[in-house]
């Protein structure tokens, strides 16, 4: 079975080398070009079909690993799992700048370097708010799950979240009665051999803060 986990370093890397300069966080400057480049080179191995992915983190005491969130991929027209998790690493990148900047100077950062003021203020610092739970993470794990249907994939990600309860979850839909226990249970040990195959890969975030 392969395995299949993405270390986050590289984007925390260039976070490292770019703390001082703003602009870097306006995914339409220039400057961060390099940040989307290697966006691009972490997804590029992952599959283009349904499945689910988990962000997490190993703990520095005996590289215990940690949920923080779980999503799925599939549930909705031309989804699929790279997809999902580069709009993720694009999108969310905030999540990294956590490293060099506060949780108040990076919403102190954003109008100055989102293009669109208002539609920051209306919506895209309300986002950022939601993005931040996932603050820490760094490695993303997926599995494919194509023969499942939308429907399952739904039943199966509400199984999932209750069982790894990821921290970064906030909303937490019930499992229905009736679940794909078996197609949950697989899953699950498909994610946790990933997780103890890049144990050794750990490294931990320090915050700013």
């Amino acid at each position: 079975m392969p395995v299949r986990i993405i270390s986050l370093k590289p984007l925390y890397d260039f976070v490292l080398g770019n703390q001082n300069r703003e602009e870097a966080l306006n995914l339409r400057h220039r400057k961060s070009e390099p940040y989307r480049d290697r966006c691009d080179e972490l997804a590029s191995h992952i599959e283009e079909t349904r499945g689910f992915y988990l962000w997490g983190c190993y703990d520095k005491k005996g590289g215990l690993w940690r949920n923080i969130y779980l999503g799925e991929a599939g549930y909705g027209r031309g989804a699929n799992l790279r997809r999902r998790i580069l709009s993720e690493l694009k999108g969310e990148r905030c999540v990294f700048w956590r490293r060099v900047h506060t949780k108040e100077d990076l919403f102190d950062i954003g109008p100055r370097v989102h293009p669109d003021k208002e539609l920051w203020e209306e919506r895209i610092q309300f986002q950022w708010e939601r993005f931040l739970h996932k603050t820490g993470a760094t490695h993303i794990a997926w599995v494919p799950a194509p023969r499942l249907s939308n429907e399952d994939v739904k039943r199966v990600e509400a199984d999932l979240i209750e069982a790894m309860n990821p921290v970064g979850n906030q909303q937490r839909p019930a499992p229905p009665q009736t679940v794909q226990q078996e197609d949950t249970a697989q899953i699950f040990r498909q994610f946790r051999q990933s997780v103890h195959a890049a144990r050794d890969t750990g490294f931990r975030v320090k915050l700013k803060g």
